[in-house]
């Protein structure tokens, strides 16, 4: 799965840029709430990417990931992605949701 983000406005540091901790997370939907799924490698990963990311010379963070998910249950699943800009301690966070759907069978 392909990701793409901008956060604006980050504090200038040290290096006149912006640092931030970068989450993802990725949940399934259900009647209970929502189930973290786990990220990485044949499942074996964390339920959260965390990194931290740099821009030397910019307060614009921007950001293009792909993921490594394991294949996934047919059903409703939330995306999260939340910025925390080490500077400030300001956080941003933004969700979406999509849908894994059965294939149809070929005839």
């Amino acid at each position: 799965m392909g990701i793409a983000f901008e956060a604006y406005g980050l504090a200038a540091g040290g290096n006149g840029g912006a640092t931030a901790r970068i989450r993802i997370s990725v949940s399934r939907e259900t009647r209970a709430g929502l189930l973290r799924v786990i990220l990485g490698e044949g499942g074996r990963g964390a339920s959260e990417l965390v990194f931290e990311a740099t821009e030397p010379g910019r307060t614009t963070l921007y950001q293009v990931l792909s993921l490594e998910i394991p294949a996934l249950e047919p059903g409703n699943y939330v995306l999260r992605a939340q910025v925390e800009d080490l500077g400030s301690g300001r956080l941003a966070e933004r969700s979406g949701s999509f849908r894994i759907v059965v294939p149809k069978e070929s005839p």
